[in-house]
Order: structure tokens, then C-alpha cells, then sequence
């Protein structure tokens, strides 16, 4: 049983042919890194989006715990090497404690405005059949990698002694390129989030089988480069 109250159940007699049911969440769970097509598939028919939503809030609130505050005091030290403006020790559990409480209103923000920006793109300004709540779902379930990733992350950022490392197109190319814009928006590029928005483009292509992937793709990822772009002025 899923938390959205998903169970299993056999068809009735004369109904062998009818589409399987959503399956609970631990499968989606799988399903979305091993067969996300199928997921996708039963999610466009039956687009319930809580559970997952829930699930991925708590994974991104768990990674955060999972990061002791010594790696965010050692965080603070490296930026007031860096920067040159000393920042009191208390800062350390004071950050942590904050992200703890506002990653998972983050979360929220960041599923509805892109399942927002999936309807309006797709279901408008292409003309394709959907509705918010298919987006929604698709969307909620899309990004239960990037919630994933981020516990990928922990061990890394804790070796690091950085509380703010991704895995990005950036951190790839920080040897080749120099510091500067281009660098800071192509760390905006995580690579979890980019992995959840291909697998939300074949949610998109679910939804209205007349979407192909790479078209689907292409526009995800401009929003992920937008977004990207306008947050690397703040870096």
C-alpha cells in the first residue's frame, strides 16, 4: 500500500485487458529510475501526485539531517577565507537548522511551478492534451530523482566539507573553464535535476503520445537553463 492509498488489485472478470492500476509508491519509486516510461504510462492514466510529492519532500529534508554541522562550520570558514568577512560560529546551526525547515517549502515551490510551466508549454503554447493534474503527477514523480541524488550527495559533500556541493555540468567542466558567469550557470545545471527532467519529458510524452521526447526535452531544459541563468547573477 502507497501513501496516496494505492494497492494492488486483480482486474475483474471480463476486464483482463484493461490497463494495470498505478502501482504503489515503493514501486514508482523504481520504476522511475528503471522503467520510467511505464511509470509515466500508468501515471498519464491515474495522475495522483501526493505520495510522491510527500516522499520526495522528506528525502530532500533527509539529506539535509544527514549533514552534521561541522561541515557547514567548516563551510563558513572556507567563505570567510574566501571573502574575507568573518562570520560568527553560531551561524553554523543556525543554517542548518533553517534549511531543515524551509527545503521542504522549496520543494513544494519548485514541483508546482515546474509542473506550471510543463502545463503552460506543453498543454498551450504546443496544443497538447493534459492537464495540471497529469503535469502535477508526472512532475511530483520526475523528481523523485533529483530528491534521490541529493542523498547520493551527502557522503560527498561531507568529505568535502561542503554543505552547497552538487554534482553539475559545472563541477564537470570546472577544470576547463575559467571562474566566471558561464561557469556559475552551468553549476546551476545539477545533473540529478537534468536526469528528472528527461524522465518528466516522457511524462510529457505520455500525456499526449503526439510529443516527442526530444522536443519535450529541449523545452524542459531551456526552463532549466533560464532558471540557471538568472540565478548565477546572484553568485
Amino acid at each position: 500500500m502507497s501513501t496516496d492509498g494505492d494497492t494492488w488489485s486483480a482486474p475483474a472478470t471480463g476486464e483482463a485487458a484493461a490497463p494495470p492500476p498505478l502501482p504503489p509508491l515503493w514501486r514508482r519509486v523504481v520504476d522511475v529510475i528503471l522503467s520510467p516510461g511505464r511509470l509515466m504510462e500508468a501515471v498519464a492514466r491515474e495522475p495522483r501526485w501526493l505520495g510522491a510529492f510527500l516522499l520526495g519532500a522528506a528525502l530532500v529534508a533527509l539529506a539535509g539531517w544527514l549533514i552534521p554541522v561541522e561541515v557547514y562550520r567548516e563551510s563558513f570558514r572556507a567563505m570567510s577565507l574566501e571573502t574575507g568577512n568573518e562570520i560568527p560560529p553560531s551561524a553554523a546551526g543556525v543554517a542548518r537548522t533553517l534549511g531543515l525547515v524551509f527545503s521542504p517549502i522549496v520543494w513544494a515551490i519548485w514541483t508546482f511551478l515546474t509542473a506550471g510551466m510543463a502545463t503552460v508549454a506543453f498543454a498551450f503554447v504546443f496544443g497538447d492534451e493534459g492537464t495540471f493534474k497529469q503535469y502535477l503527477a508526472a512532475t511530483a514523480h520526475a523528481l523523485l530523482i533529483p530528491a534521490l541524488g541529493g542523498l547520493v550527495t551527502v557522503p560527498l559533500r561531507i568529505a568535502a566539507g561542503d554543505f552547497r556541493m552538487t554534482l553539475s555540468v559545472g563541477s564537470v567542466l570546472s577544470g576547463v573553464l575559467s571562474p566566471g558567469y558561464l561557469l556559475n550557470v552551468l553549476r546551476g545545471l545539477d545533473l540529478f535535476v537534468l536526469l528528472g527532467m528527461a524522465v518528466l519529458a516522457v511524462g510529457a510524452t505520455r500525456i499526449d503520445p503526439r510529443r516527442g521526447w526530444g522536443s519535450a526535452f529541449s523545452a524542459l531544459l531551456l526552463f532549466s537553463l533560464l532558471f540557471a541563468s538568472v540565478f548565477a547573477f546572484f553568485q
